[in-house]
């Protein structure tokens, strides 16, 4: 029968009792005890369970920070050493040591040592926080590797995590993680590019239980296939969880019942375009949504956001309805590990826009079959094989040549520039002088003009290639700007005089016989619903129309 039960803090008389615990739980060794008791016990609270007035449980709470970029940094527990004795366990002394810990701060974490006891917590409501996986890499010859004290390891670890969600350690847990990594024959490793904690050979592989930045190679670099230390043996592979931030798995957030996700958005501006360049590069989809031209372009329309966790790209919007809607999020890890981190709504629904039909069957397996999903014919866009719009080959296209030969026959000729992206004066003025013939009536449309003349001003930073028509005697009737992603090149902007019959067919012909040799498809993006850009689209015959949805998910229950 259970006894009467409480919780309190620890005192110094308690510490045979910890021990005890310890030993218990862990099975841990005097080294372990002596550096827990030196720069825990003695540094940080230590919440107990008790019944009948008796220790029967135990959790430290460790403190440090939160650290998130363009954030001021917020708060955090790291539980430690959390056991119970074998005699009281299934008696709730665990979770009343989690409750009271998670009213002491808004934000704690924890570590999971194995699947099972990962799931368990998943079940009461945490959240992984920052999982790995693990690597095996070969040892290769090299240098000694750099060494390091604490103090010199942990801020090289600030400088390379200085753009990514992390948890800052104080002094306490440095010299505790020190101490433990040196009774276990390991050590601290860091130089500019990259940090390890090593917790030694064994099974004749070196294992780390950190690792950050360009880890896989400076491994290679750092630890040679022999040393005259007789404590390194020869290690015939590196056991490397790259990336991997140290010991944070869960995480658990009092007054954020949906979850904590460490997520760090900021508004997508000029210096944004890097990194969206960079994570989008591979991205699988033809999707012109998921490139650094439209989502910079569209920023201001949409008041878009972007994260940055790891090498994944997050994006969010706000909608002209107000609603929040996100892109499905691009990068390595598994998508049920991505989407865990967005944040749903107030009323627990999740809303993702221009959802390619490839990323469905990932947000059926994260928020249930039942998802709200809805085809958006009027952002469907369409793709076409270069050759074909190169060439105008083949009776369908035979009213293009039309076109194209009216011109020839109204001009003679023509002149086609491929433009500098660093010089875009001529396509600026272009642009000024004809605002009028050129910008339609509609709303979106007048916004998009607005941010076509914006956009060229980083058409460089955006990797834009750009392409100019003129008349014989040099007077401009066309241009044409779009991004290449993979075989793809993107028409983001297309603009040409209607009074010159021709122009837009002969533009559309010349911008894609002079794209990258690398380009296999035009992507001409979507209609906006506008019957005259569809019929003119549709003219083109599209091999393949990227199609398009709005996903509606309620977090409710089956969020990751």
């Amino acid at each position: 029968m259970t006894g009467l039960l409480s919780v309190r803090l620890a005192d110094p008389c308690d510490w045979p009792a910890a021990e005890a615990m310890l030993r218990a739980g862990f099975g841990d060794e005097d080294w372990f005890l002596h550096a827990f008791f030196d720069f825990v016990w003695q540094r940080c609270d230590t919440l107990l369970s008790l019944q009948d007035g008796v220790p029967a449980a135990m959790t430290a709470l460790l403190p440090c920070q939160v650290y998130q970029p363009g954030q001021a940094s917020r708060p955090a527990l790291y539980l430690d050493a959390l056991t119970t004795l074998p005699a009281h366990r299934g008696q709730g002394h665990a979770r009343r040591l989690l409750q009271a810990a998670q009213e002491r701060c808004e934000r704690v974490f924890l570590h999971a040592e194995d699947a099972p006891l990962h799931a368990l917590y998943l079940r009461l409501g945490w959240q992984d926080a920052m999982p790995a996986q693990r690597l095996s890499l070969p040892a290769m010859p090299g240098s000694a590797p750099p060494a390091v004290n604490g103090p010199a390891y942990f801020a090289a670890r600030e400088a390379l995590l200085r753009d990514i969600p992390h948890i800052v350690w104080d002094e306490n847990l440095c010299a505790f993680a020190c101490r433990m990594l040196a009774c276990e024959g390991g050590g601290l490793y860091a130089d500019t590019r990259a940090a390890c904690a090593v917790t030694g050979v064994q099974d004749d592989c070196l294992t780390l239980c950190e690792a950050l930045g360009d880890a896989s190679a400076a491994c290679r670099r750092w630890f040679p296939a022999r040393r005259e230390a007789p404590r390194w043996r020869r290690p015939s592979a590196i056991r490397c969880p790259s990336p991997c931030i140290w010991g944070l798995i869960l995480i658990k957030v009092r007054n954020e019942p949906k979850g904590y996700h460490m997520l760090a958005y900021s508004p997508v501006d000029a210096a944004a375009i890097p990194a969206l360049r960079e994570r989008l590069a591979h991205q699988p989809y033809r999707s012109c949504d998921y490139t650094a031209g439209v989502i910079y372009m569209w920023r201001d329309y949409f008041s878009t956001e972007y994260a940055l966790c790891g090498d994944t790209l997050y994006i969010r919007m706000r909608y002209p309805d107000g609603q929040v809607y996100h892109l499905f999020p691009c990068g390595s890890e598994a998508p049920a590990l991505s989407l865990s981190r967005i944040a749903p709504e107030a009323d627990g629904s999740l809303r993702f826009a221009t959802v390619p039909p490839e990323a469905l069957d990932a947000l059926r397996a994260c928020y249930g079959q039942e998802i709200n999903c809805q085809p958006q014919r009027q952002w469907a866009d369409y793709l076409y094989p270069r050759e074909q719009l190169s060439t105008y080959a083949g009776r369908r296209l035979a009213g293009q040549r039309n076109h194209v030969n009216r011109f020839l026959k109204d001009h003679g000729s023509f002149i086609y520039e491929i433009v500098d992206p660093a010089h875009m004066d001529d396509i600026r003025a272009f642009l000024v002088d004809n605002e009028s013939a050129l910008q339609k009536s509609d709303p979106l449309a007048q916004a998009e003009f607005g941010y076509t003349l914006d956009t060229l001003a980083h058409a460089e930073a955006l990797g834009m290639y750009c392409g100019l028509l003129r008349l014989p005697e040099g007077r401009t009737v066309g241009v044409s700007l779009g991004t290449a992603v993979g075989d793809t090149l993107y028409v983001h902007i297309e603009k040409a005089l209607h009074e010159v019959a021709g122009a837009s067919q002969l533009l559309c012909r010349e911008y894609a016989a002079h794209a990258p040799q690398s380009v296999v498809y035009l992507n001409r993006e979507d209609d906006m619903g506008d019957e005259g850009l569809r019929a003119a689209k549709q003219a083109l015959h599209p091999s393949e129309m990227i199609e398009k949805y709005t996903v509606i998910a309620q977090t409710g229950g089956n969020q990751p």
